[in-house]
């Protein structure tokens, strides 16, 4: 439960800087192609479908961490929580808290792999 809880905190704060932060981006999403000098190359319509969907990516991936961090914490879906636990580890997931998110991951794997830890996960 510990790195569960650790991580909810850790992805969660990361989440909410990293929509900060893509907001700002967002809001200021001219001055970016001004400054990459994309539009006398073409090449605006490539770089924003690159912006938008890394973007979503990555809050797709810390939509499914935090799943599955909920899941650790109900002792259900032994695949979403590792895979949540994996995803953790990620910069791309937990944004520039994946310093402290990696010790919890970490943590995290090594009690998914108890036999106890994967029984109680076969229990209704």
């Amino acid at each position: 439960m510990g790195p569960a809880i650790a991580l909810l905190v850790v992805v969660g704060l990361g989440a909410l800087l990293f929509l900060l932060q893509y907001v700002v981006q967002i809001a200021d999403l001219d001055g970016l192609i001004a400054e990459a000098d994309l539009e006398d190359e073409g090449l605006e319509t490539p770089f924003l479908i690159g912006f938008f969907g890394a973007g979503i990516l990555c809050i797709l991936f810390q939509i499914l961490t935090i799943a599955g961090m909920i899941r650790a914490l109900q002792v259900r879906s032994y695949g979403l929580v590792m895979a949540g636990f994996i995803l953790a580890m990620l910069p791309c997931t937990s944004s520039c808290m994946c310093v402290f998110a990696i010790p919890f991951s970490i943590w995290g794997i090594v009690v998914l792999n108890d036999q106890s830890v994967i029984s109680a996960f076969k229990l209704p």
